[in-house]
């Protein structure tokens, strides 16, 4: 998505991945879908937060039905 984005990975923020999202002019629900699974995905990585496999499952399937939404508009 970063790639897609034009975001250099120095860049890569929530700030400025929604700024992007909204350039493009994406539904809003579906930005807050993603910047969602974002934070959760920082939260557990950062955190030390361990899920079960059906929550990673969960958060797999949640991220990549927003990725293939997100196709319409890349």
């Amino acid at each position: 998505m970063r790639d897609k984005l034009n975001i250099e990975l120095t860049d890569f923020s929530v700030v400025n991945v929604r700024a992007a999202l909204e350039k493009r002019k994406i539904n809003p629900q579906e930005i807050n879908e993603y910047i969602a699974i974002l934070e959760e995905s920082d939260l557990r990585q950062y955190a030390n937060i361990s899920a079960s496999s059906d929550d990673k499952v969960t958060l797999y399937n949640k991220a990549k039905d927003i990725l293939t939404k997100f196709e319409k508009w890349m």
